[in-house]
């Protein structure tokens, strides 16, 4: 009996309040159904967003795949190529605009959070810009500039430059884009004789604590062709005969450099 009699006044005290919600309901009905709406809205926004996020991330990927691909291409046809002038200067044209184009998309679509796809970009348009500075030079674009490079090889060289320089300052992290950024410097200071600067970028790379021993044995390597390459020429007299073979159509650039961006 007792605890009947706890129990009524429990019930008289909650029984008012439930009567009164459906009224609250019917008052603020178009509040309620306003918010649920609003929440609702809000997770789709945020799916949608993650969605385009994750698809933007893998668009630039597959970009930036394709871009190394077209660079490779580019590098054989400019080494390996017997094909007339004019094919070889258009497949490069083609080419360097095919790579260009992807390695925007991969810029514009990724996260700055995504630091091993940018540093990649950069990288490889460092390595594009570099080929194409060291291109070979067809003795036919003097009467036919359709073989010429619409850039001249120091204006090359120095986009080359700024998008090595981008990766050595800012993703140092990224141990396979700096290191191969750090070759492409030395090679642009090679292309300019300034050997001092050459050794400075390889030894930065034999003296990283964190480099697996084939980068360092690279550039130890590339130290000693430096070494020899660096020593005057002895210039002597000419050859009493004239050689019998002709140069090819596309001779390589007086300046090729022995460093190398890694490939």
């Amino acid at each position: 009996m007792k605890s009947k009699r706890q129990e009524e006044p429990r019930k008289k005290t909650l029984s008012p309040q439930w009567q009164d919600w459906p009224e609250f309901f019917q008052q603020n009905a178009s509040r309620i159904l306003l918010g649920l709406t609003l929440v609702v809205l809000a997770v789709l926004i945020i799916r949608y967003r993650i969605a385009s996020a994750q698809e933007r991330q893998a668009t630039a990927r597959a970009a930036a795949v394709r871009a190394r691909q077209d660079l490779q291409q580019l590098k054989q046809d400019m080494l390996f190529s017997s094909a007339p002038p004019e094919r070889v200067a258009a497949e490069r044209e083609q080419l360097a605009a095919q790579v260009l184009a992807e390695l925007s998309e991969v810029l514009n679509d990724s996260s700055d959070s995504d630091t091993t796809l940018r540093a990649d970009a950069y990288t490889i348009r460092g390595d594009l810009y570099w080929t194409l500075a060291n291109s070979p030079v067809f003795s036919e674009a003097t009467t036919r500039p359709m073989l010429a490079m619409k850039e001249p090889p120091d204006t090359l060289l120095s986009e080359a430059e700024a998008d090595y320089r981008h990766v050595v300052d800012q993703y140092p992290s990224q141990l396979m884009d700096w290191a191969t950024a750090q070759f492409g410097l030395a090679a642009i200071a090679e292309n300019r004789s300034n050997w001092d600067e050459a050794q400075k970028r390889l030894e930065e790379v034999e003296n990283r604590s964190d480099a697996p021993d084939m980068l360092k044995s690279t550039a130890q390597i590339q130290t000693g062709l430096l070494e020899r390459i660096r020593q005057p020429v002895l210039v002597g007299p000419y050859p009493t005969t004239v050689p019998t073979t002709a140069p090819t159509a596309a001779t390589p650039p007086a300046t090729a450099p022995s460093t190398q961006p890694l490939p």
